[in-house]
């Protein structure tokens, strides 16, 4: 027995075989028509669609062997692909290549064998489509040429299947893309309607303020307080456009949430000053009804998010009442449910249900026509689920309404 020996562009060959990304596929009925077809024009039992690899040859298609894949360098195929015609062995027990061959002295015991070279476009041969038999012969002229036809088409499934392969790879990327820039589209709107929400707020209460300056007289010592506390509005809404672009950084990294240790109290506390002119010009009261001890496993911008857009919703509907903001652990202290309950005008069943549905968005008017973009309660609900958790609503109308989540507890930290 002689093995082949190694193409001389062996290295660029394999390259293209593996391009083609075809080796260790699974059957396909294109492939296994063909060589059912080959069998029956040369009247064998044995045809087989091969792909000569580093070390063996793999069948994409086999009729009549019943094994998938052979060592190449017992393999006839090998010797096939250093030509470029028909290699046909009338008897394999005649030819010096292939006395002694495992395949010619056990099953499947070969005796005729004619194969083609399967040739890229590119000019490399990957493989061959061949014929065996159990008896010698040779093919005819018109079998030789439907050989040549099948071996063409074998080549051309490849390619058809490696552009689609391509295709797909291609689409996938545009989709990828389209996916990504309908992403960064939905979270510029959201930053648009966040600093719509959180901003509006602070700058109307300023506008309030100045406005009672121009029909009030004012001393110079009460303007000097005036301008104290438009100074520190002004710090209250600079630390939120900070917030909120910490916020969008977060979305467009998908970020996850960074939990820490939060003492709830001390949070609310400074959302409540950072919202007091606001609360103050409806004449609302805010209650911090939390224990001071009280300390949550949580992501402390999330939570100012969601709280801060809640305080906010809750006087926009109040006036002249309360905004109450108090916690209670679950019966196993896994849990801290926060609830924020205002005295306002409350909603109805219908407005209740289509709170949170964002083809639906509840734009009501404050109790001073204060304008909304709806977006409130839907984006604070996002941050809610961030933490595991969720926005739970009661209401009744002329009573109030009460917004809850829960966040995960810990002991208190004592220093």
């Amino acid at each position: 027995m002689i093995s082949a020996t190694i193409p001389i562009n062996e290295s660029e060959r394999l390259q293209e075989l593996y391009r083609m990304s075809i080796l260790d596929t699974q059957p396909d009925e294109d492939f296994n028509e063909i060589v059912e077809v080959a069998s029956r024009i040369c009247r064998v039992p044995i045809s087989l669609i091969t792909l000569v690899d580093n070390n063996r040859q793999w069948f994409k298609a086999e009729k009549g062997l019943g094994m998938a894949e052979t060592d190449r360098n017992i393999s006839f195929c090998a010797h096939t692909i250093l030509g470029d015609d028909l290699m046909e062995v009338k008897d394999a027990e005649l030819d010096e290549r292939f006395i002694g061959n495992p395949l010619v002295e056990a099953n499947p015991n070969i005796r005729f064998y004619a194969g083609i070279p399967l040739v890229t476009s590119k000019g490399y041969n990957l493989g061959s489509l061949c014929v065996i038999d159990t008896v010698p012969r040779s093919l005819n002229e018109d079998q030789v040429f439907a050989l040549n036809i099948l071996s063409k088409q074998v080549i051309k499934l490849f390619e058809l299947r490696l552009r689609n392969i391509e295709i797909e790879a291609k689409n996938s990327i545009v989709e990828s893309q389209k996916n990504h820039l309908q992403e960064l589209n939905d979270i510029q709107n959201k930053i648009i309607s966040i600093v719509a929400h959180d901003v509006k707020s602070p700058i109307a209460s300023l506008k309030n303020m100045l406005d009672l300056k121009k029909t009030d007289d004012i001393s110079a010592e009460e303007m000097d307080d005036f301008i104290e506390v438009i100074g520190k509005q002004m710090d209250i809404t600079i630390n939120l456009l900070t917030n909120l672009v910490d916020w969008g950084g977060t979305l467009l990294k998908k970020s996850s949430a960074k939990l820490k240790a939060i003492n709830l109290y001390t949070l609310i506390d400074d959302e409540f000053n950072k919202l007091d002119i606001t609360s103050t010009v409806k004449q609302n009261t805010l209650v911090n009804n939390v224990p001071t001890d009280y300390w949550v496993n949580t992501d402390e911008n999330m939570l100012q998010f969601i709280l801060r857009n809640l305080i906010i919703n809750a006087i926009k509907f109040t006036e002249g009442g309360s905004i109450t903001v108090s916690a209670i652990k679950s019966i196993d202290k896994d849990k801290v449910k926060v609830m924020v309950i205002d005295t306002g005008i409350g909603m109805s069943d219908e407005i209740k249900n289509n709170l949170f549905r964002t083809n639906r968005k509840s734009t009501r008017k404050g109790t001073n026509m204060e304008e909304g973009s709806g977006m409130g309660l839907i984006l604070a609900r996002e941050f809610a689920e961030k933490l595991g958790s969720t926005l739970s609503v009661e209401s009744s109308v002329n009573v109030g309404s009460t917004i809850s989540f829960d966040l995960q507890n810990i002991d208190p930290i004592i220093d």
